[in-house]
């Protein structure tokens, strides 16, 4: 069991949360890109099956074995990727020496629980959504600290979705802020760098074809980049949270003592 990378010394605020999250992006996104770049690429796979057949890219409409095949690789190597920089960045938190090794060891046991993981927590998003829809806005908030649970503790799925409800329960809304918060930074990020991307080929005399080359490489970049930056998050929120949580579960034990 890896044990939790990063506890506060007390509860933080949102803009603390954010703030510690950025500082453990900053120190970890250099040695965290080689995984993001990794992630970046394997999803590709479907595509690069279509540019090499000479067919249109087809997305999700693919009638085809191989293809699906190819995404699904893609999919589940993606996500040993990005699980994989959390280990990183856990390790980087504690010190420790790095060894890409003994991440993707540690990752591909981990594969059965992290599929199991997504497949169960989509499920339960997706019949919350399709019921009232905001009970499957609650448990994509509330399910959100699963992924680090399982990862950094060894958690098996159904334990990680208990603890991640556990966690935000009476933190969903701070939880849900500083998710939101996070998302529009990436919003923005992603806005700029992509209107830059588009803009200096179309002020110069740059063909289409290498406009496309462009827009994809940036594409690729932009993703490698947001990677540890999400795993940064996790890992901000899973330690703030444990604190908030088992503070208030300490509270209750010594108030239900026995009065002497």
């Amino acid at each position: 069991m890896t044990r939790v990378a990063w506890v506060p010394p007390r509860p933080q605020s949102i803009g603390e949360v954010l703030d510690t999250m950025f500082r453990i992006f900053l120190g970890t996104v250099v040695k965290s890109l080689p995984y993001g770049l990794a992630a970046m690429l394997v999803v590709q796979l479907p595509n690069l099956y279509d540019l090499a057949r000479g067919v249109p890219l087809r997305g999700f409409g693919a009638n085809d074995a191989v293809w699906w095949l190819l995404f699904a690789a893609g999919t589940l190597t993606s996500l040993l990727c990005w699980s994989a920089i959390m280990l990183r960045q856990s390790a980087m938190l504690r010190g420790e020496a790095l060894s890409a090794r003994r991440e993707l060891a540690q990752t591909l046991r981990l594969l059965p629980g992290l599929a199991a993981l997504f497949v169960l927590i989509a499920l339960a998003v997706g019949l919350g959504t399709a019921a009232l829809v905001l009970p499957g806005l609650y448990l994509a908030v509330a399910l959100t600290l699963a992924w680090p649970a399982l990862v950094l503790e060894g958690e098996g799925p159904i334990e990680a979705m208990r603890g991640s409800l556990r966690l935000t329960r009476g933190n969903w809304g701070h939880t849900a802020a500083v998710l939101l918060v996070s998302f529009l930074i990436v919003l923005a990020f992603v806005l700029a760098v992509t209107i830059a991307a588009v803009a200096v080929p179309l002020a110069g005399a740059a063909d289409v074809a290498l406009a496309t080359a462009l827009a994809a490489a940036v594409f690729i970049a932009m993703g490698a980049i947001v990677a540890p930056f999400y795993g940064a998050l996790l890992i901000a929120l899973y330690g703030n949270l444990q604190v908030r949580r088992n503070g208030v579960d300490l509270e209750r034990r010594i108030a239900e003592l026995p009065k002497a």
